[in-house]
């Protein structure tokens, strides 16, 4: 049914439901599934206060955490995925929901696959979730998991 799925992944306690989640949905050869993880480290706040050495060395850490989540994930994702099902990774910037939107849209995913982390009264009231913003906005249908 959805050949092209985009899959948010974090560290966070969801992550293996999403997976699951993911797996049930991919059971065709030829689907290409995308773990996309979003990093929200700006390297222009701490411009004027520290070195150009230490903010790249922040930065590289931040991506190198960042791609051994993704890989964890894909790892994770491809013991119970059926053959001729295709992973790839993706690390984007910025804000979360605006990121994984316009990836979606840009490279033309027919489902976002995103975890729920349930935030409730003011917070989420306040703050909103990133799953909320994608589901709200997303052109595509978007599959929440909690």
């Amino acid at each position: 049914m959805f050949q092209r799925i985009l899959v948010a992944v974090d560290e966070d306690a969801a992550r293996e439901r999403v997976l699951k989640a993911v797996q049930s949905v991919a059971t065709q050869e030829g689907v290409l599934i995308t773990l996309a993880h979003v990093s929200k480290i700006s390297s222009m706040i701490a411009y004027p206060y520290v070195s150009r050495d230490l903010i790249e060395n922040v930065l590289n850490e931040d991506a190198a955490n960042n791609q051994r989540v993704l890989d964890k994930a894909a790892e994770e994702l491809k013991e119970g995925l059926a053959a001729g099902v295709q992973v790839d990774t993706v690390r984007l910037q910025g804000d979360p929901a605006l990121q994984l939107l316009g990836h979606a849209e840009k490279n033309d995913y027919q489902l976002i696959v995103i975890g729920s982390r349930g935030l409730e009264g003011v917070k989420g009231l306040l703050l909103g979730s990133v799953s909320h913003k994608v589901s709200q906005a997303a052109h595509c249908p978007v599959l929440i998991v909690h």
